[in-house]
């Protein structure tokens, strides 16, 4: 939306400045300065109404697609079809009309601003000369945002939010103090033009120095389509990291059996013992999910044998074992027991799915929790409590030398990590 709402404001100011002339003439023949608001806000109205209906049509179509893209590669989500409902087409024009109508309030009013002088005016009346008052408010607003992000960089401190006001504060002062930006900048990248373009390039650098509030106004348009691509570049980034760490961080197990896609009852509970008997299977561990109450919140957990799944998992103990997990104790995340106050030792009331309440100790603590969440069970506790079975990984420990990776396989910290789909 916000991304949005800059690209259509700087599309609508850039085409009231192109028909300044224009604007000036309509005034000249007696039009009031509302009238020319009226004029450019109908037209803000129309350009909202068809934009937006395309918008509808192209992402009922991008819905489409995704759909057939996750069933391509076995992630059935869960649905029948594509499903529209007419209060998601009402709200769907709604927002675009608004957010377009706001968008070109501004340059609507800036037109109606034109006096007639400026028909008979060679030039656009738009001013050449920047205020210094918004060159330098836009500058300091950029070393802050500048600063904000190099510093923690620098000292090698971790401090997301400063980066992330840092980032915005970078975006506000870049168009804030466009315009005496987009000058220095045209005279510098434009100086080439001069003697590979001759006259041609002469003239297109001196009309973009001309107009640095025009010129600023579409860059500005293409910093923020540049920033919106590099922010799904940055989070694609992460996930993979995100997903290499823990695989090379956390997983010990050499094969891992998941469920397939988003429905389903999960994978078989009798399934991992049987894996466990295979001569080739030196330890296998069953991760089971639900979910668990303590006081009023509720919480994600995995129940698994403690001895099987700290064999096949590292997730940094800090406190407590967990392979050593008694069937009255839980392990929790360090993040979880730091937030509700839990000391090692101590115990919490947890109320499971059939209602019944066990005070239980808290027996271990780690401090990564990609693979078994913020809380750890017993099997042989969830078992008596659970509703049904939902069994979607099984970890899988070979015995030495039963598997042998080809040579151009990439391997982790201690195991390579297989995926098998199973149907």
């Amino acid at each position: 939306m916000l991304v949005a709402t800059f690209s259509i404001h700087n599309t609508f100011a850039v085409l009231i400045a192109q028909r300044t002339r224009e604007s000036a003439l309509l005034r000249a023949v007696g039009a009031t300065r509302r009238q020319v608001v009226g004029l450019v806000t109908i037209e803000s109205a129309f350009v909202g109404l068809v934009a937006s209906a395309l918008g509808v049509a192209a992402g009922l179509g991008l819905a489409a697609g995704l759909m057939e893209i996750f069933r391509s590669i076995g992630l059935d989500l869960p649905t029948d079809g594509l499903t529209v409902h007419p209060a998601g087409l009402v709200v769907a024009g709604a927002v675009g009309l608004i957010t377009t109508l706001l968008a070109g309030l501004l340059p609507a009013i800036d037109a109606g601003r034109i006096p007639p002088i400026a028909a008979l005016r060679s030039a656009a009346a738009e001013r050449s000369s920047v205020p210094a008052a918004r060159v330098v408010g836009g500058a300091l607003v950029l070393a802050a945002g500048v600063a904000a992000i190099v510093v923690p960089v620098l000292r090698d401190v971790e401090a997301p939010v400063v980066v992330g006001i840092g980032g915005v504060a970078v975006l506000v002062g870049t168009i804030v103090a466009g315009p005496a930006l987009a000058r220095i900048a045209v005279f510098v990248l434009g100086a080439p033009l001069r003697v590979l373009r001759g006259i041609t390039g002469n003239l297109a650098r001196q009309n973009a120095m001309r107009s640095p509030r025009r010129t600023s106004r579409t860059a500005a348009a293409l910093t923020v389509g540049v920033g919106v691509v590099t922010v799904f570049t940055v989070i694609g980034s992460s996930l993979v990291a995100s997903i290499d760490e823990t695989v090379a961080g956390s997983m010990r197990s050499d094969l891992v059996v998941q469920s397939e896609g988003f429905t389903g009852v999960g994978i078989d509970p009798t399934l991992a013992p049987k894996i466990a008997k295979l001569p080739e299977v030196d330890r296998s561990a069953a991760l089971e999910f639900g979910a668990v109450k303590v006081g009023r919140d509720s919480y994600d957990i995995v129940a698994a044998e403690p001895a099987d799944v700290a064999t096949l998992v590292d997730p940094d103990v800090s406190a407590g074992s967990l392979a050593g997990l008694r069937p009255d104790a839980i392990a929790t995340s360090g993040r979880l027991a730091k937030e509700q106050g839990w000391t090692l030792g101590e115990r919490i009331a947890v109320t499971f799915p059939d209602g019944s309440t066990a005070p239980l100790a808290l027996g271990a603590i780690y401090q990564r929790s990609e693979l078994l969440g913020d809380v750890t069970i017993p099997a042989s506790t969830w078992v008596e409590h659970r509703a049904q079975p939902w069994v979607i990984e099984v970890l899988i420990g070979t015995a030495p030398g039963s598997i042998r990776s080809p040579p151009s396989a990439r391997s982790t910290r201690s195991a390579r990590r297989c995926t098998l789909r199973w149907r």
